[in-house]
């Protein structure tokens, strides 16, 4: 998603939007994985929340808009509008510091080694189902 985030306005900063675009697809997948958990909150009748100790992540099921803010009084830190054809556009970013690049990355690491645990546990049962003994 990085390389396709394209940038609504100029009046984003060249490092702002790329930690933006650094961002963005894991609080994303971060999202989408807590989702898949039941781990999600319905804040108002158009808006899923996902709440965490250092950020809060939001999607706008009418606006198609997704948000992250910090917890730690910064506020909204990014936020992305698809456009009709479902093309991410980065419509704000600022305030989104260099620890904040390293937290999502983190995320991310964790992210990719839950996902690596649950494909080695779905081989596991694959193998157990195949070696299964008819009688």
């Amino acid at each position: 998603m990085a390389e396709s985030l394209l940038l609504a306005t100029q009046s984003i900063s060249q490092q702002q939007w790329e930690y933006a675009a650094i961002i963005s697809p894991i609080a994303i997948d971060k999202f989408n994985f807590e989702s898949n958990q039941g781990r999600i909150e319905k804040t108002s009748k158009d808006t899923l929340t996902v709440k965490g100790k250092n950020y809060c992540l939001s999607w706008q099921t009418e606006e198609r808009v997704f948000s992250l803010l910090a917890t730690d009084g910064r506020g909204e830190l990014l936020r992305i509008r698809e456009d009709s054809s479902g093309v991410p556009q980065l419509e704000f970013a600022d305030q989104i510091t260099y620890s904040d690049v390293e937290q999502w990355n983190q995320i991310n690491q964790q992210l990719q080694e839950l996902e690596r645990q649950r494909q080695l546990e779905a081989e596991r049962q694959k193998i157990l189902e195949d070696e299964q003994i008819e009688y």
